[in-house]
């Protein structure tokens, strides 16, 4: 889904002349599946949010048993340092994480289940 937003908002100044607002930031959302396992971590394939001024990753367990996720940050796709929320997610429940330090990319990884989660996350660029 796509949803843009008007680059300039109309603020005023307090006598009333109008000024121009520096640019909003845009919306960007990446949308992927994490299929679980009871027995070892499953990881979704790595996200790009180099460019993100703001972000939060949404799960959702579709899944008919409890997991455990948490959110694991790259600075080049292929080693991973693991945030320090973990979030327990119970059956039709969802859940938030954000990244507690900046990174070039992060990935979604999970344990429990066997099941799937949903998992969106949204930036404001």
């Amino acid at each position: 889904m796509d949803i843009s937003f008007p680059n300039y908002a109309d603020s005023f100044k307090c006598d009333g002349s109008k000024m121009d607002m520096p640019p909003k930031g845009r919306f960007f959302e990446r949308m992927v599946f994490l299929k679980t396992n009871p027995y070892a971590y499953t990881y979704t394939p790595v996200i790009g949010i180099w460019d993100a001024r703001i972000l939060t990753v949404f799960v959702y367990n579709t899944g008919e048993a409890p997991i455990k996720v948490h959110i694991q940050n790259t600075p080049d796709g292929r080693h991973f340092v693991n945030d320090t929320q973990i979030l327990s997610l119970d059956p039709d429940e969802i859940g938030s994480l954000v990244p507690c330090i900046f990174s070039k990319g992060l990935r979604i990884a999970g344990i429990g289940g066997p099941g799937t989660a949903q998992i969106w996350a949204q930036m404001q660029m």
